[in-house]
Order: C-alpha cells, then structure tokens, then sequence
C-alpha cells in the first residue's frame, strides 16, 4: 500500500504540473509532500523508478488509434503494421527463457491487445463534417477514456494543398476533442510536419511552425511523432516536461533500398548545406564518397534559389541526391541540370516527403523521357493516388509508415526508438556509446 500511494500522489502530481506548468504548489500540496516523506523512507521511491515496477494504474492504458479525415489510409496501414509487430514480438518473447523489464512491458502490451484489440477509430460523415461556412464540427463517437490515444493526420493533402491548414485545424479540433474525453495520453503522428519551413523569422513574420506547435500542446498533445524535419531546431520548440517531439530519420529506409536492392556504388550529394549533414550519415554508413551543392535564396523565397553550384568531383559517376522533401522541385531541378553539365552519369533522386506541388510531377517526367533521370524514391509521408504512381512508373514509393507502427510500439512499451535504426546508422546519428536495450 506505501509504494501504491507513492505514485499515486507522484501521478498526480504529474498531472498537475503538464497540466499547470509553472504553477507553485498549494498548502495541500505540501502537506501531501509532508505525509508522503512520513510515509515510507526514500529507498522505497528509489525501487519504483530503478526497477521500473510502478503500480498497474501508473502504467499505460489500451491503445486507440484515432484518424482525421487526410489521416485515414495512414491510420488503417499504422495500425496493419503495429498489429504484425505485436505478433512478431509476442513469438520472439514466447522463445526467450529470461526475460528484462523491457520484455515484461511488451508481453503485459501484447497481452493487453490480445485481450482488449486495439481500438481504430474512422471519422464518418457524422463525427467530422464541414458546414457551410467553412467551421469543422467534431462529435466522436466511441470512448476514449483511459486509452492512449494515437491520432493520425497527414496535414497535407498533394491534391489539395490548399486544405493544409484546414487540415490542421482539423488535428487541433480532434486533439481537443480527445483530452476532453479523457484520454490518458494523446500522441500526434503526423507523417510529414507542415510548416516546418517556418521555424524562423526574416523581417516582419511570424516563426509560423512554433506558433502551431504551441497551439497542439495547449489543447493537450503530449508528444508528436513526425518524420524527418526540415529544420531539427523545432523540435527545441517545446518544454520536456510539457510536450515532445520524437523525429525519426527515413535514412534507415532509403539507405536500405539504395545499398542492398539498387546495389548503388556512387556517390551521394547533398543539394544544399541544409541536407550536408544528414548525407554525411549516408556517406559514412556506406562508405561512399559526398559532393555538396549550395544555393543563394532571396531572403522573402522558401522554394526559389538563385543559383545552384556544386562542390565534388561528379564527373561520370552515378549520383544520388538525397534531399528531406521535394516541393515544388525547383532546387533539385537545377542541381539535376548542374550534375548534367559536369556530366555526371546515372542520377538518382531520393527523397522523404515527395509532395510534387504545382508543375513538378510534369518537369521530373520529362527528365525521365529525356533519359536525364533514372529514378525517385519517395515515401508514404505524403499520401499520393494509385494514378499518380500508374503515371510515374520511375517513381519508386518505400513505406515509412511500417516504422511509426514500430515507434508508436516502443512509445507505448517504454522502449527505444533509436534502436529502431541499423547499427551502422544508430552509431552514426547517436554515436557508439549510445546504448539500447537488449
């Protein structure tokens, strides 16, 4: 009973501060800290957070995976994968005759789904419709309470990019919606971040992308789980005690396809100092060579550079440029035509977030007609149609959603998510004392 009121005070006291951050305790509070000390002797508090071993209230609740209406075919894969992973790792832990704590928390999950399923809400015409003037009205419909809840939005739609921020009002609208119907924890995960070219001001302008992080803490996100930032400072946007933010890096994919299904033997570049550092790791996990390109923008443009220059010797060579998303393609049109004149061989174009926006999709087509590129990879960060993959056979699509299933898994375990990476790459990004459980 000691250990059981220890956390229970320790929860709520937890609460209390994400919910009131900054807030100083009241003469209650104190006197609960005072009862508390009384109670049992430190060694005791020491135990709970060493062995992990916290009271069955304190650990986490069924899990509820939640779409908005962008969000509907990433939500149905996630929740395809997660269900593969918990079988594979139900068999895997049924082999092993000791078991950690780690492994204690996966089998206590995996017999949790078994028990209870996990839980996969679809808006319908009813829960989430638009009226006429524009609002989104939200009525969920199944129960939430005490579930972790996992909500799915892709904040951009490529055939209607102008619904983007529709789109997250929607996500803002459907946090809410969750916290107030008493979720335990609400987890954002959003494939692709829009607004993430924001993170900074020139002149008069808002730093657009904290403001809407700010806005998903206040109405009771706890985390998000996004995929290859543009900027990797947003993710300093937020108080650790308030709301996190878990990046993970689709190189473990590209680079996977690149070395063992395309056998590639180049070299990599980095279409500006922004992507240098993050090719880096593909230059080192490889053990190819690196060109880096580099670009002069107007201060008011996010997507029109100047010039483009290159910094390696490219010449007859096969090239993979490796970039975290192509917009409107603009730079790596141009570093495409300055490969071209320093005569570089096959060109490769890897990419995160394809999104294609205006006349993109046309301008990468005819350098494929013109035998000037010989293939994209992109991933399901950004959704795209059946149609668009039948018209672009060389666009090859890698599936990034398979890996926030396994996120989603290790966040729910309390489990790693670096050791979601190859080993050669975690001890590029992390470094090699960078430890794992077992």
């Amino acid at each position: 009973m000691k250990t059981y009121y220890i956390a229970n005070i320790l929860s709520l006291w937890d609460r209390e501060f994400k919910s009131h951050p900054g807030r100083s305790f009241s003469k209650t509070d104190n006197n609960d800290k005072i009862n508390l000390i009384k109670l049992v002797k430190p060694k005791i508090l020491k135990k709970i957070f060493k062995t992990g071993n916290y009271p069955k209230f304190m650990t986490r609740g069924d899990i509820s995976i939640i779409a908005c209406r962008n969000g509907i075919s990433s939500a149905n894969t996630i929740k395809n994968h997660l269900q593969e992973i918990i079988l594979h790792r139900d068999q895997l832990l049924n082999s092993r005759e000791h078991l950690t704590s780690y492994d204690e928390r996966q089998l206590d999950f995996i017999n949790t789904v078994k028990k209870h399923g996990t839980q996969l809400i679809i808006p319908n015409s009813k829960s989430i419709k638009d009226f006429a003037d524009g609002e989104i009205s939200i009525n969920l419909e199944e129960s939430v309470r005490g579930t972790d809840a996992y909500i799915i939005q892709n904040t951009l739609n490529p055939e209607n990019p102008k619904a983007t921020s529709h789109n997250i009002m929607e996500l803002i609208f459907m946090t809410e919606t969750v916290r107030r119907s008493s979720a335990r924890n609400v987890t954002l995960v959003l494939p692709y971040l829009s607004y993430s070219k924001q993170e900074r001001r020139q002149g008069r302008q808002p730093i657009s992308a904290k403001v809407m992080i700010d806005l998903f803490h206040e109405v009771g996100a706890d985390k998000i789980i996004t995929m290859d930032l543009h900027a990797s400072a947003i993710e300093g946007f937020t108080k650790a005690r308030e709301m996190s933010i878990e990046n993970l890096f689709a190189s473990n994919i590209i680079l996977d396809y690149l070395i063992n299904d395309k056998k590639f033997k180049g070299e990599f570049l980095a279409p500006d100092a922004g992507a240098g550092k993050m090719v880096a790791h593909y230059s080192k996990v490889a053990k190819l060579e690196l060109a880096l390109g580099y670009k002069f923008k107007k201060p008011d443009s996010h997507h029109e550079p100047e010039e483009q220059r290159i910094l390696g010797d490219v010449s007859g060579k096969d090239i993979a440029i490796i970039d975290d998303q192509l917009a409107t393609g603009t730079t790596l049109l141009n570093t495409i035509n300055s490969l071209v004149k320093l005569k570089a061989n096959k060109i490769y174009l890897a990419t995160t977030h394809g999104m294609f926006l205006k006349n993109a999709e046309e301008k990468f087509r005819h350098l494929k007609n013109a035998g000037i590129l010989e293939e994209i990879i992109i991933t399901t960060t950004i959704p795209h149609s059946k149609e668009f993959y039948q018209k672009n056979t060389y666009i090859t699509q890698l599936d990034a959603l398979k890996m926030f299933a396994e996120a989603v898994y290790e966040n729910h375990v309390d489990g790693s998510i670096s050791a979601l990476y190859e080993t050669n790459l975690r001890n590029s990004l992390f470094g090699e004392n960078h430890k794992i459980p077992d």
